[in-house]
């Protein structure tokens, strides 16, 4: 079992705030977490990496005390075992694949067993700049997870990536997750990311926890079983006869969603406005 009961004070864009967050999740799961930027979604993976001090608090991982502010202990983070996943990457430029997966494990024969199980044996000694966006991430993640992680977190790894590599990376989260059993936390703003990858997620709104639940339950708004849920920002609408075809975006990414006359009506503030819609597209926002 993870315990995190944490408090501590950020500055936003927005001003001051009190980032209190406390949660159970079990081991060996995935926990999405999910809120708009600057609502301390970030903040709570550092504090669990030991990368930033609760203000005050406890986190406790499988029995372990990592931080206590009353008992005075804070585990440092050399001695936390957690793997961190940036968005960004994060990876050594004047180092091979295989030497910036060596700098969290001196051992070999387990760094080549991982550098073929994501499909990068042939990119070992590939600098950085020399792989593509995904296969970077997959680097990162290999990388990560050389250290037998009791903790690997998350930072929105996929947010930057086109949709083909962002959907092979998903995959290969599934497989890390069923072949090692690794406990993770992973940031995210997509919906549908959640619901393949996560087993619960946490809702973060204005510090604090708003919401845990499995995906299914968090984002079932609707009684009918047979209809598709999306969260999502709408770039445009068409109109189509009876349908409508909206572009939807989430992260840098965009897909096209067609509904029907009854369903958009359902997400739009004016219940006549799809009857007022041209041929031409409207930007909703």
């Amino acid at each position: 079992m993870i315990k995190i009961d944490v408090t501590k004070r950020l500055l936003t864009a927005e001003g001051a705030l009190s980032l209190t967050v406390q949660m159970e999740s079990e081991l060996n799961g995935c926990t999405g977490i999910m809120g708009i930027s600057g609502s301390g979604k970030t903040t709570l993976l550092r504090m669990l990496a030991g990368l930033t001090n609760p203000d005050s608090g406890h986190i406790e991982v499988a029995g372990k005390v990592w931080y206590d502010s009353l008992q005075k202990i804070n585990v440092p983070v050399q001695e936390r075992r957690i793997g961190f996943v940036f968005q960004d990457y994060s990876l050594f430029p004047n180092m091979s694949v295989h030497e910036n997966v060596a700098f969290s494990c001196k051992d070999y024969s387990k760094i080549e067993a991982l550098l073929e199980m994501a499909g990068l044996g042939r990119f070992r000694d590939f600098s950085p700049d020399q792989l593509s966006g995904g296969q970077k991430q997959r680097v990162a993640l290999v990388r990560a997870l050389a250290r037998d992680p009791e903790l690997l977190l998350l930072d929105e790894p996929l947010s930057a990536l086109d949709n083909e590599a962002r959907e092979k990376l998903q995959d290969d989260l599934l497989e890390i997750q069923n072949r090692f059993g690794t406990t993770t936390f992973l940031v995210s703003h997509d919906e549908m990311e959640i619901r393949k990858l996560c087993s619960s997620v946490a809702v973060i709104e204005n510090g604090k926890l708003a919401a845990i639940a499995p995906p299914e339950e968090m984002f079932t708004h609707r009684p009918q079983r047979n209809k598709f849920s999306y969260m999502g920002k709408i770039h445009s609408i068409k109109k189509l006869g009876d349908c409508a075809m909206l572009v939807v975006g989430y992260g840098k990414n965009k897909t096209k969603v067609m509904l029907r006359k009854e369903d958009l009506k359902m997400i739009m503030d004016d219940p006549n406005e799809f009857m007022r819609l041209d041929l031409g597209e409207a930007d909703e926002g």
